[in-house]
């Protein structure tokens, strides 16, 4: 930056070609105009040694990447209407398709699925026996930074209320409701 290089031609082309090599490359209009660029050639990773992954990483992942999901859906077959079920999951560029299968074996639960309508792939574990033995526990002994600690707080907490069958009336159903109502995209900073 100091020498002006990003100011010139080349320099230019260098800095769109490694932009497209990021995330899901070039804007529509970035492409319009720089269509002869060639996107930076990344590494494939491959062959992820589950034991070289750090929890303190995996925990410093989650604070940017990971969704705490808690579903409240329709359900006649139950005394008060509604399922609760909690989903811990990831989405990533298929090109990380080897790191995301990896967390199957690094937490011992969930699988892996591609999405069929984009190069993504999500890594999911929703299996309540799984995430009450084993991501809670993780999450409390590796904490998670930032605002999403407090996603994890009310997320384990609905886990605390369905382990404890307090999931099943109405006044509990009301409370998981509200406690949905300020999780992740809707928290208030």
């Amino acid at each position: 930056m100091n020498s002006g290089y990003h100011l010139e031609e080349k320099g230019i082309k260098e800095i769109i070609n490694l932009r497209a090599s990021l995330n899901l490359g070039l804007s529509p209009e970035l492409k319009k105009a720089f269509p002869n660029t060639i996107a930076a050639p990344r590494p494939n990773i491959e062959n992820i040694n589950v034991t070289d992954i750090l929890p303190e990483w995996v925990a410093g992942f989650t604070s940017a990447e990971w969704c705490f999901k808690l579903y409240v859906r329709k359900s006649p077959s139950l005394k008060v209407g509604f399922r609760v079920y909690l989903a811990f999951y990831i989405t990533q560029h298929t090109r990380d398709e080897e790191l995301m299968k990896s967390f199957i074996y690094f937490f011992g639960c969930g699988y892996y699925q591609t999405r069929s309508s984009m190069n993504a792939g999500d890594f999911y574990c929703v299996k309540f026996s799984d995430i009450q033995a084993k991501i809670i526990p993780f999450f409390k002994k590796y904490e998670i930074k930032g605002i999403k600690a407090m996603d994890f707080k009310d997320w384990s907490l609905v886990g605390t209320l369905i382990h404890n069958g307090e999931h099943k009336t109405l006044e509990e159903l009301d409370k998981i409701q509200t406690i949905k109502s300020r999780m992740n995209t809707k928290r208030e900073y």
